[in-house]
């Protein structure tokens, strides 16, 4: 049986549960809530942070999330457009 806290065969030390941090815990949800499209404000609040740069270590924007965003950028502007245009018509 092998001991819990042995190296490994390239001789790196495995993950010590005696070092576990309550800290860990806070760092795992708060990236995990950035990883879901949390904005960093929303993160800040929920962390305590008293700066915005704080939080914004939890947020990695992927290509995926970039493209999201101006996919949604281009919806609402289009809905923008469409009732300014209802709008217009009414007052005509």
């Amino acid at each position: 049986m092998a001991k819990l806290n042995a190296p490994d065969a390239e001789g790196d030390a495995p993950p010590n549960p005696v070092t576990f941090r309550l800290y860990d815990l806070r760092h795992t949800c708060l990236t995990r809530l950035g990883e879901v499209n949390t904005d960093p404000f929303t993160i800040q609040k929920i962390a305590g942070h008293s700066s915005i740069t704080m939080s914004q270590r939890y947020v990695h924007p992927t290509d995926e999330r970039l493209e999201d965003a101006f996919a949604r950028l281009e919806t609402y502007n289009q809905a923008k457009v469409s009732s300014t245009n209802v709008e217009n018509a009414s007052v005509n």
